[in-house]
């Protein structure tokens, strides 16, 4: 919280925060929705209403920085919607930057470091095109430009004065909005907005049912939802984590209990007990999980804006569609997939879609098209984004690998075109010439990889030349509760991902054949590298006598597969993944640890990690 917010006003504070970042949220789609439609006279007002309230929330808390850039851009926003200028790119992008301004200072007061905000030179820059906008319509149309010169001074007289209840520090509540609708106070000290009270005149015939729905609306909000801070949820999935634990010892316990074929009623009685503990904790898993459970859209949003402003700086003409924005995703996944996601769109804006010119030239329409996507596949979310722009040149990627020195000629002869796709996520690695502020240093990629598979996520990259490129994120539900298969190497418990596991195989000695010193099977048709589980983390190494058969896992990471050589197969359990902790967190191929049904700690493999280890 802010120190100089007193300590009365702290839940005021909070509120506010939490209502004005949630309104924030949707002004930049509705600034892009207005510069495509200028005439929304509903949607002007709209937009305006919510910077009106956050400037008279602002103003109530006497964050005086934020009521400045709002006032200034409620000031604009004004002199728009009573039709004294035009909505234009130039003001939409000014207001924009107002927006963000805003957002900066909303960081600032919650204590984050965002370096230096220029607030008056914000505040002058509104001013000036505030007045540059009037006069040259007032030029235009051959009339005086007076209106625009009061604007100015009214900046210093407009601390949200008329805004002196609690109330304003709630920037999206429909009553409140409704009463804004005709007649914004805080427009007074503003000249231009002197006729405003003409346009309101009929609103009285129609105040007693507007006033009684808006008035309803927020009542029926009161009942239905709630807000619930994170930490608490964080708290009750940890608690239901544990009784998942305790729920499989039971099952255990009973299970071999009743393996004795005891006939006693308390023991059936006791059977009975635990099949309903056992439904009872599923259920309430499940609900807590979709407690949890946000879409995407939340961070989707923040996706047309982006492309906007880079076609502009660009000169590229670029659509952006999104499709599957309610598919939800854990609170914490999503939160790890917001800069993985700006990084795959930026280069998808820069690297993929060509210019104009070079698009035309290709045959291909002038507009390129950037597809953000996402869809449910069994207990995983996909997240794909396509673009049908130059493609990837997997012999640029090559140059560009030998020249950084990352990998020898060798090596990259004997890989596949798709792995060679793969190597984009190396770091350093670049195939733009120019450096940018936007890309070019090869900096970003890795930091996706990275960030994906620290979630358990997978990375697939597919791409045609001169046609576009597709990457997909392939990522589970929720990263604290998953199904998976326990196995044993060395007399030591492991357990792997379900969502890892491609099949299971049982296999000879004589099937198992060195080449250049590496172990592969063939398997219809194509060759498998295989190591022994034991063998990847050091442990004594075991080896089947005479006529026993070789137990193995084929797990894959994207197109990638390998097969791990196990002792023996035991029963999939779910399990709840605990951190393993600073000492034991970098342990390569290990992803965390759990307690099983008997009360053993078991170790979690990291499939992307092993994959990447042992080729």
């Amino acid at each position: 919280m802010n120190p100089n917010i007193p300590e009365d006003m702290a839940e005021i504070f909070d509120e506010f925060l939490v209502e004005t970042t949630e309104a924030l949220s949707h002004l930049d789609q509705h600034f892009l929705d207005l510069e495509a439609d200028p005439g929304n006279t509903g949607l002007l007002n709209e937009i305006f209403r919510t910077v009106h309230s956050i400037k008279g929330g602002a103003g109530f808390l006497e964050l005086n920085d934020l009521v400045a850039v709002a006032h200034g851009s409620e000031n604009v926003l004004n002199t728009l919607r009573n039709g004294e200028i035009a909505v234009t790119a130039d003001i939409i992008d000014l207001v924009l930057e107002s927006v963000d301004m805003i957002k900066a200072i909303l960081s600032q007061v919650q204590g984050e470091d965002v370096g230096t905000l220029d607030i008056g030179g914000m505040v002058q820059k509104l001013d000036l095109m505030l007045q540059f906008a009037l006069e040259a319509a007032g030029s235009a149309a051959g009339r005086a430009t007076a209106p625009a010169k009061p604007a100015a001074p009214a900046r210093e007289t407009a601390p949200a004065e008329p805004e002196t209840s609690p109330k304003a520090a709630s920037p999206a509540k429909p009553a409140e909005t409704a009463q804004a609708a005709p007649a914004p106070p805080a427009a007074a000290p503003v000249p231009a907005a002197a006729p405003e009270p003409k346009a309101a005149a009929p609103a009285p015939d129609k105040t007693p049912d507007t006033a009684a729905k808006a008035a309803a609306t927020p009542k029926v909000e009161a009942e239905t939802s709630i807000r619930v801070d994170t930490a608490r949820l964080d708290n009750v999935m940890n608690l239901v984590g544990e009784l998942v634990l305790c729920r499989n010892r039971v099952l255990k316990l009973v299970s071999e209990l009743d393996a004795r074929g005891d006939s006693d009623p308390a023991l059936r009685d006791l059977v009975a007990s635990s099949s309903q503990l056992n439904l009872v904790t599923t259920d309430l898993q499940l609900s807590v999980m979709k407690t949890r459970m946000q879409p995407v859209g939340k961070i989707f949003q923040k996706f047309p804006r982006m492309v906007r402003d880079m076609a502009r700086k660009l000169d590229k003409q670029i659509e952006l569609e999104i499709h599957g924005e309610d598919t939800e995703l854990d609170k914490s996944l999503l939160e790890e997939l917001g800069d993985p996601l700006v990084h795959l769109v930026r280069n998808a804006i820069d690297h993929g879609i060509e210019s104009p010119e070079v698009r035309r030239k290709a045959g291909k329409p002038a507009h390129g098209t950037v597809l953000l996507s996402a869809d449910y596949d069994g207990a995983a979310i996909v997240i794909k984004i396509t673009d049908d722009g130059a493609g990837i040149d997997p012999q640029r990627i090559k140059n560009s690998v030998i020249k950084k020195g990352l990998m020898g000629r060798e090596q990259l002869e004997g890989m596949s075109e798709k792995d060679i796709y793969h190597l984009i996520f190396l770091p350093g690695l670049s195939t733009k010439e120019q450096v940018s502020d936007i890309s070019g240093r090869g900096v970003g990629m890795d930091v996706v990889l990275t960030n994906i598979r620290k979630v358990g996520g997978i990375i697939d990259v597919d791409s045609r030349l001169g046609e576009g490129t597709t990457i997909s994120l392939s990522l589970p539900l929720t990263i604290a509760i998953i199904q998976t298969m326990m196995v044993s190497a060395a007399d030591r418990l492991f357990a792997i991902p379900l969502s890892s596991i491609v099949e299971t195989l049982r296999l000879e000695p004589a099937d198992i054949q060195l080449v250049d010193g590496h172990q592969m099977v063939r398997l219809r048709d194509q060759i498998l590298p295989i190591a022994p589980l034991a063998k990847v983390f050091g442990l004594p190494r075991w080896e089947p006598k005479a006529g026993e058969r070789f137990n193995v896992i084929v797990v894959a990471l994207a197109e990638k597969r390998i097969g791990l050589l196990v002792d023996l197969l035991h029963q999939q359990e779910e399990v709840v993944i605990k951190s393993m902790g600073e000492y034991l967190g970098e342990v390569t191929g290990i992803a965390g640890a759990t307690i099983n049904g008997e009360g053993q700690v078991v170790l979690i493999l990291d499939i992307g990690a092993m994959i990447d280890l042992l080729n």
